[in-house]
């Protein structure tokens, strides 16, 4: 295969009429409001709401505990600041763990209808990146020591305590273990771990798709792998695609490393593992990845760069 440059058009998840069908058949399905959601009388959300990284109070998810999140996060209510005797604004309707820079991270969607009280002040503060992250109200039972295994109540370790360990000094820190139930989502000032975000999705069926415009360039480096570079909203991340081989639906290419690109409007998620489907023409090259369990195209246009 030739190398390609060109520039591209990104369609985010959520504007295609069937990603928006099965957005709005899910919420119906898991939540079971008494009044069914339309894609006309909901908002969708995006919570990236805990990774594996330590917080700042010391505590931390180990991979099965941030599985195990994924599925009691569904049907939590989202709250403003962890007000308890508040009502809450939204509901998650899906969690899932998808890899972000190589970081697994709990990524929940939630909904919130266009008639409720404050309803637009929230998309609106979303939006225009004034509420940007959050954070995850939970209960567990065991604080299980980072250094040595046992219970962090009871052993000699303290949280944020120097340790020298294998060579090297950490931090003492412990993971949450025995987690029994998510309680809620906040919309915060300050996560308690690096990254959390929060975002919207564009489901409005009588909106015009919105497109991030960018360049890429994919590039045969042997027989066997391939560099896809792209640069989309400023931003430039390189691929490296491996087990180049034809057959006949054309090139097979696998993704070496999990890794995003961030675009105003969304975050393409190139899972790791995950085959990907490449067509190569004069007017296009298409990428069959996951993109919040969607597809996504990367189209060439005329007078590339």
């Amino acid at each position: 295969m030739e190398n390609l440059t060109g520039r591209l058009a990104v369609t985010a998840f959520g504007q295609r009429d069937d990603d928006k069908t099965a957005l709005i058949e899910e919420i119906n399905r898991t939540i079971r409001p008494a009044q069914p959601a339309t894609a006309d009388s909901v908002y969708i959300g995006v919570l990236m709401a805990a990774s594996n990284q330590v917080n700042t109070q010391g505590g931390c998810f180990a991979r099965e505990e941030l599985a195990q999140l994924a599925e009691l996060v569904v049907d939590s209510p989202v709250l403003i600041g962890h007000k308890k005797n508040e009502l809450p604004i939204g509901r998650v309707f899906r969690g899932e763990i998808i890899n972000r820079a190589g970081v697994p991270w709990l990524r929940a969607l939630f909904y919130w209808h266009r008639s409720q009280a404050n309803a637009e002040e929230i998309k609106t503060g979303i939006d225009a990146g004034i509420y940007k992250e959050c954070s995850l109200g939970f209960l567990y039972a065991k604080p299980e020591c980072g250094i040595c295994r046992g219970d962090m109540r009871h052993c000699r370790h303290r949280v944020n305590e120097v340790v020298r360990l294998g060579g090297r000094e950490i931090k003492a820190f412990y993971y949450y273990k025995q987690i029994e139930r998510v309680l809620e989502i906040s919309l915060v000032y300050r996560g308690a771990v690096a990254g959390t975000s929060v975002s919207t999705l564009a489901i409005d069926a009588v909106e015009p798709s919105r497109q991030s415009v960018g360049h890429y360039e994919l590039r045969r480096e042997n027989s066997s792998t391939a560099l896809l570079t792209i640069t989309l909203a400023d931003v430039t991340t390189r691929l490296r695609l491996l087990n180049f081989e034809r057959n006949g639906r054309g090139k097979q290419l696998l993704c070496e490393d999990a890794s995003c690109v961030h675009s105003r409007d969304s975050d393409l998620i190139l899972e790791r593992g995950r085959v990907a489907r490449v067509k190569s023409c004069r007017d296009e090259l298409e990428f069959f990845g996951e993109l919040l369990r969607g597809k996504y195209r990367i189209k060439r246009k005329e007078g590339g760069v």
